[in-house]
């Protein structure tokens, strides 16, 4: 076989390789996000059908809570917007501030959270 046909073929196998790979990839994924739906749509019927069993009177305390759960999140977030963004940006625009900050910023990242979290 001349050596123009050899690398022609073995381009085109190397690039059935890729495409058969891909191919393959795809199938796992597609399997994987079906296998993951399911089991998400079966959860899902599953709390509806415990609901409705439920009787009426006990769907307002439930309510209350996760109205109540919901305000508590939305708070935190709006809390934590409140001080991080005006500190990353005075961070991000400030070099000097940058590069006083940033070994505190490392060496914090690189310890586990529980020992400063009452800090916060």
């Amino acid at each position: 076989m001349p050596l123009d046909q050899h690398l022609l073929a073995r381009s085109l196998r190397k690039d059935l390789g890729e495409v058969v790979e891909k191919a393959w990839s795809r199938l796992r994924f597609y399997i994987l996000t079906g296998i993951l739906g399911g089991a998400l749509m079966f959860g899902a019927a599953w709390a509806a059908r415990f609901l409705l069993s439920l009787p009426t009177s006990a769907w307002i305390p439930i309510a209350e809570g996760a109205g109540a759960t919901a305000l508590r999140v939305i708070l935190a977030l709006l809390l934590s917007a409140l001080w991080t963004i005006p500190v990353g940006l005075l961070v991000g625009l400030n070099p000097r501030i940058a590069s006083w900050i940033q070994p505190v910023v490392q060496i914090a990242a690189s310890t586990r959270p529980r020992p400063y979290s009452p800090c916060l």
